[in-house]
């Protein structure tokens, strides 16, 4: 008996088996691109398998605001960190599968798409450089992410008397395309219609933890 051996029973015979009796069906995906094909489409899609999330080991504690990470009960055996799961209780990605415990997961709230203005080709006088809709460019497309608002405000630039402050807010979504980086000053949309600045951009080994200020008119 090894390490491998013995984390392998673990998922099968342990977190597998649960699943099976009080489980539901989900999907898994697997990105292989940032924008094509989609995160989460039949190019993507691993197969169904039988699971359950839980905000605690123990049972106790129902779903709150802003909880942002769950454990997963279900066969992690052929399982990467990056992939999704996405059934009844909504979409969950996998963080990390660490020896001994359940698969860590975020659970995603909106998807999101990434933008990034065009690099200036000419020397001296350029045009406005800033990203706008017309020269934007989509580098990121189709990315379930949890959003979680933060406390931190700030007002806009005129400051008028009936201006609201502007809303900050936490980005979480897998790193798995390595190819890939977020970018400070990066443009982010979500499938609610807003629109967001990345403050700053980490990439850490759970994952990309983003900073970004929703984008006000």
């Amino acid at each position: 008996m090894n390490g491998t051996r013995l984390q392998k029973i673990i998922y099968q015979k342990g977190y597998g088996k649960v699943a099976e009796k009080v489980g539901l069906l989900y999907s898994a995906y697997r990105p292989t691109a940032a924008i094509n094909p989609s995160p989460i489409s039949n190019a993507t899609l691993l197969g169904t398998l039988d699971a359950q999330f839980y905000v605690d080991d123990k049972l106790l504690k129902p779903e709150e605001y802003g909880k942002v990470t769950w454990k997963g009960w279900f066969d992690a055996s052929d399982s990467q960190q990056g992939d999704y799961l996405i059934g009844p209780q909504g979409t969950f990605y996998i963080v990390s599968l660490q020896a001994l415990i359940p698969p860590l997961m975020v659970w995603c709230t909106q998807v999101v798409n990434f933008y990034r203005p065009p690099p200036q080709s000419n020397l001296g006088s350029n045009t406005y450089g800033g990203t706008t809709l017309a020269n934007q460019v989509e580098y990121m497309a189709g990315w379930p992410a949890a959003i979680v608002e933060t406390n931190r405000r700030r007002e806009g630039d005129i400051s008028l008397p009936g201006d609201m402050l502007h809303p900050w807010w936490h980005v979480y979504l897998p790193a798995s395309i390595n190819t890939v980086q977020i970018e400070s000053a990066d443009i982010m949309t979500d499938n609610l219609g807003r629109r967001f600045i990345v403050s700053s951009a980490e990439k850490t080994p759970l994952g990309w933890r983003l900073l970004a200020q929703q984008a006000l008119t």
